[in-house]
Formats: C-alpha cells, sequence, structure tokens
C-alpha cells in the first residue's frame, strides 16, 4: 500500500473485474425484490489499526464500530454480522475471551447478531467484520444541492492527537489525554443520530477516513463546491497542537477514525435536527454551505481561525497550498496509519523511500527490538558544524535486524540487550546498507527492557 493509494487500488480492481462504472460508497447495496440488501465489511489489522494499551475487548468492538458507522451514514439498520478471525499463537485463553467479551458489547450496543464466522492462524491479529441489513433506499453520497447546508455530528481532531499521545508521547493535560485515548479507544458511532434523521439528508458519509477526504469525495461525487466557514473542533485541539507544534489543520482535517456522520441539509431542517441533537446530547456542528463549482475551501473566518490569512493569491503551506478569492482549498490529505514496522519492512522502505518523504509524513515509522553489536562512540561533526557522538548497533526482532544510528544522549541509555521502542524513525542508505534513524525533531525512544 505504500506505492498505490487505497483509491487507485480500489480503482485497479474495479476496472479488472470490469465494473467500469464503479461509484464509491460508504456500502454496497443489490436489490432483492422492492428492498436493498446492504453489506459492508472492514477489516481490524493489529500492525496498523492496534496502537499501544489498547485493550483487545476495545479492538474487538472497534471492528464493528468501522462498519456500524458507515451503516449510520447511508441511514440503514444493521442485522446481522459475520466474523472472521486470524489469530497469533502469542494470544492466550483470556486474550480470546476478551475478544469474544468486546464482540459481545457491540452487539448489544447496536442491536445486531452475529450468526458465525471463520478462525485461522497467523502472524498477527486480523479482525475482519461483515455487517448486513436491508433499506429501501440508502443515503448517498452525491446528492448535496446548491444552498444546502453542511453539518457534522460530533468534533473532530481527538482521535488524531490521542494516536500522537499514545506513539508519540507527546505532551498534554491529564483530562486531554483521558479524553484523546478514549476517542482511539472507544470511539462514538451515531448509529440513531442517522436513522432518525436520515430522511433530512441530501448527501452523507462517514469520516473514518478523514474530514478532508470526506469532504472531497462528497463534493466530487455531487459535482458541487464545498465552503467550510467553520472548523468542527474545540480550543483544547488547537492548544494541544500549539504545546506539540503540530499543524492543528491536520489534527482536524487528516486525522481520521473519527466515526462522525458529515452530511448535508436543506435549510428548513436545520432546526428540526438541532433539537434532536439537544435532546440526545450531540454536538451538531454547523460548518459550511454548498454552492456552485467544483472542489472543497475554507471561507476566509475559517482559514483566519486556523492562523491563514487570505490575501491576494499567495502560497501558504503544504498543507493547504491553493487560495482563491473565498478562501483556502482543502485537498484531500486522507489518512495514514501510523506504520508499525518491523526490522525487515524498514530496509525495504528504506530502499524505495527517502528521509525527506519520511519527515513530509510526520508520522515516521515505529520499529521496536534489542539492541545488539553497540559500537564504541566515535565523535563526528554535523552539517551543522557542532561535534556530536554517534554509534550503530543491530536491532533485532524475530524477522532480521537492521543498522541503528544513535546520536548524543541516547548511546548511554542503551546497552546490548535492550530492549527499545523507536517512534519517529526513518532510513536512508549510508552506502549499501540501509540505517534506521529517530526523527531528530520529533522521534522519541522508549526503553522497554534493560
Amino acid at each position: 500500500m505504500n506505492k498505490l493509494s487505497e483509491k487507485k487500488i480500489i480503482e485497479l480492481f474495479q476496472n479488472t473485474l470490469g465494473n467500469t462504472n464503479f461509484v464509491p460508497e460508504d456500502v454496497e447495496s443489490f436489490k432483492i425484490g422492492k428492498e436493498q440488501l446492504v453489506v459492508k465489511v472492514d477489516t481490524f489489522v493489529e500492525s496498523t489499526d492496534l496502537p499501544p494499551k489498547m485493550k483487545l475487548e476495545d479492538a474487538a468492538r472497534k471492528s464493528i464500530v468501522s462498519c456500524v458507522s458507515d451503516f449510520a451514514s447511508k441511514g440503514v439498520k444493521p442485522i446481522f454480522g459475520i466474523v472472521s478471525l486470524t489469530i497469533p499463537k502469542k494470544l492466550s485463553r483470556s486474550n480470546i475471551q476478551s475478544l469474544a467479551k468486546g464482540f459481545q458489547i457491540a452487539t448489544r450496543e447496536f442491536g445486531l447478531k452475529i450468526l458465525g464466522g471463520d478462525t485461522n492462524e497467523g502472524e498477527e491479529l486480523v479482525i475482519t467484520f461483515s455487517l448486513f441489513g436491508t433499506a429501501k433506499k440508502i443515503v448517498k453520497r452525491n446528492g448535496a444541492k446548491t444552498n444546502d447546508l453542511i453539518i457534522c455530528s460530533g468534533p473532530f481532531g481527538y482521535s488524531a492527537a490521542g494516536i500522537s499521545i499514545l506513539l508519540e508521547n507527546n505532551k498534554c493535560s491529564k483530562t486531554f489525554g483521558v479524553k484523546a485515548k478514549r476517542s482511539v479507544f472507544r470511539p462514538n458511532c451515531r448509529l440513531e443520530f442517522g436513522l432518525k434523521n436520515k430522511n433530512y439528508f441530501s448527501s452523507a458519509m462517514d469520516s473514518s477516513d478523514g474530514l478532508s477526504t470526506t469532504l472531497n469525495e462528497m463534493s466530487k461525487q455531487s459535482k458541487k463546491k464545498f465552503i467550510i466557514t467553520r472548523t468542527p473542533s474545540e480550543k483544547d485541539i488547537s492548544r494541544f497542537a500549539d504545546l506539540n507544534r503540530i499543524h492543528v489543520e491536520d489534527l482536524i482535517f487528516n486525522g481520521g477514525e473519527e466515526y462522525e456522520i458529515v452530511a448535508t441539509i436543506s435549510r428548513t431542517h436545520l432546526e428540526r435536527i438541532k433539537k434532536y441533537a439537544k435532546n440526545h446530547k450531540i454536538r451538531l456542528y454547523e460548518i459550511g454551505h454548498v454552492t456552485k463549482g467544483r472542489g472543497v475551501f475554507l471561507g476566509r473566518t475559517a482559514a483566519d481561525s486556523l492562523g491563514y490569512k487570505c490575501k491576494g493569491n499567495r502560497i501558504l503551506n503544504k498543507n493547504f497550498p491553493y487560495i482563491e478569492n473565498f478562501g483556502v482549498q482543502i485537498k484531500d490529505k486522507g489518512w495514514q496509519h501510523k506504520f508499525l514496522a518491523n526490522t525487515q519492512e524498514a530496509k525495504q522502505l528504506g530502499e524505495a523511500w527517502s528521509p525527506r518523504q519520511y519527515r513530509w509524513r510526520r508520522t515516521g515509522l515505529v520499529v521496536t527490538g534489542t539492541i545488539r553489536d553497540l559500537e564504541e562512540p566515535r565523535v563526528v561533526r554535523t552539517k551543522y558544524g557542532k561535534k556530536t557522538l554517534v554509534a550503530n548497533a543491530k536491532l533485532v526482532d524475530d524477522k532480521g535486524f537492521i543498522i541503528l544510528t544513535l546520536w548524543g544522549d541516547d548511546i548511554q541509555k542503551v546497552s546490548n540487550g535492550t530492549k527499545v521502542k523507536i517512534v519517529g524513525g526513518f532510513t536512508k542508505k549510508f552506502g549499501k546498507k540501509v540505517e534506521l534513524n529517530k526523527s531528530p525533531k520529533d522521534g522519541t525512544m522508549e526503553i522497554l527492557q534493560r
């Protein structure tokens, strides 16, 4: 998936299968008699979807939430599910019982029944969940009309903040940390909101792939321009971004995994939806409107709130590089996993990608292993003219090893046999060898075992 985007891969398969008129939707559906059978399948993979400290019970629930959220945006009630499990040998009986408990919690929460499924053995935990329901019609992505309002069912930014806290140890208050991590471990799903208000939606989409992706896909399919006049976030997200020197728009627009509903509605329906949201303690955001044209743009007020001054036609930065008279264009940057890699995957990426690309992604690599063959430190002069210590070691895991370059104080923190986790790493080729480095800006080295 590092060479082709998810969209390109789907397009490749659909073209090969002869589905040249395929239009992406949150769910798949086909008619049986007068009703449509609605189906959704989603996969939860340990190496990309299971962050540190997440309970297996929550992982199982989240694998179902990802499907139910798509049903919610389409206004479809889930009825039955089927689950396929790839289970590694390392999981104990109590671990597997925790998975079963998570499935049970989700079925009771969303009122569905798991009919059965399949189990297999593999190197890591993989949960593939398929959800089934029926509907007379679904709310599609392509129905936005000129002068419609754009709404969403909750705030954005907490899940991206939570992931950065868990994987990069970013700074935050205790209260914010609890809120952000909970959004990762036990995300909300707006099923009842979608079922009760579906008749008011002209278009709708689940937002779990990121707000920028969601807005651009709805705009593209509806052949309309979306103007965002308010960012759907709270002040604590901005404070967290400032504290950790993170672009706040990345947290809000490109984080993903919020599982909120983004919808367009006629202005005449706004008060009804607001009343429902208030009665059910849902924080509803009116974030913009639909007009003629193409693309998604931040209006001047929203752009200014993020620190962008829209004056003239100038380049702002690589997050929002284009300006028109009505504001800053929001490109579909999509949602990207933190890349949890073993040593051999890190080597392969080092052959294909440059360090600059890793820094641009900002998330980088997360690699865990044990220090072996630690060399004596040597003094080198950096490109800035400063003297520092550097030492190489082998970072070993069950797949092999990669050369890890240690700088400065990090050398004193480890010895042969120390188990470490590198977060925010990148690889580069030095001569014919691929080396793993920790990002000097936001990378961390966590000592797991001495």
